[in-house]
């Protein structure tokens, strides 16, 4: 097989807070029952999530990301 290669651009997704409304979500590490346990940078609250945050998703040059 061949090495390819193209450009790609970064897309950082956070998650805000449900609680404060100001504070960005941060994985704690740990994982619930396949839920990714965050702490608010600002208030401290807890909330389990799908996703883990923050995460970087790379996308091709003149692609976007599907919301």
């Amino acid at each position: 097989m061949s090495e390819i290669h193209r450009k790609v651009v970064p897309y950082e997704y956070n998650y805000l807070c449900d609680q404060c409304n100001g504070g960005m979500m941060q994985s704690t590490g740990q994982t619930i029952e396949g839920m990714h346990e965050h702490k608010c940078v600002i208030c401290s609250h807890k909330s389990a999530l799908k996703k883990q945050y923050p995460h970087v998703e790379y996308f091709g040059e003149g692609e976007t990301p599907a919301d």
